[in-house]
């Protein structure tokens, strides 16, 4: 166990090291109260491997993580905004294949929550290539994306299945 005195954060960490890193498997304490921890593999004082990190606010990431940043696959979900991502990440952002589902305005009054969702291509943390968006009404957008606009040949379909619109954008 290991907690810093020196400085204005509170750090504790508990678990393996190697010539005075953390280095293996280990639980970090950003704080007394234990809202922000990061649970799991280490290399070199970099978090790298398996981990979960819960974070002050209520999110929480689990995944794989390279040199300190998520990178390959992994979840996050958003307390605050009930936001939730699992796929592809690297260098901290989502980039390659993933699903993307976050609340859709409640313009009917129903009495639960819905959501769109897209399932497709990011790059850089944007809806970016081919995929699908599912409205929370049952249409669904299928086309390509670029930097989160609809771009090139796209296809809606509404709720009934019937054709919306197909066009080609440049």
């Amino acid at each position: 166990i290991h907690e810093d005195p020196t400085r204005d954060l509170f750090l504790r960490y508990e678990g393996d090291w190697v010539k005075g890193q953390r280095h293996g498997h280990g639980i970090l304490m950003y704080d007394r109260e234990g809202k922000a921890v990061y649970e799991g593999s280490w290399k070199q004082n970099l978090k790298w491997g398996w981990g979960v990190q819960r974070y002050a606010s209520g999110s929480v990431f689990e995944g794989e993580w390279y040199a300190g940043k998520r990178c390959g696959r992994g979840t996050i979900v958003w307390s605050e905004t009930g936001e939730r991502y699992s796929g592809e990440w690297q260098d901290g952002v989502q980039n390659g294949v993933g699903i993307y589902v976050w609340r859709a305005p409640n313009t009917r009054n129903y009495h639960f929550q819905l959501r769109n969702r897209y399932v497709g291509h990011f790059a850089n943390g944007c809806l970016h290539g081919t995929g699908f968006f599912l409205y929370s009404t049952g249409a669904k957008y299928e086309g390509r994306w670029n930097h989160n606009q609809k771009e090139g040949h796209g296809a809606l379909r509404r709720e009934d299945g019937s054709l919306g619109w197909s066009e080609r954008r440049t």
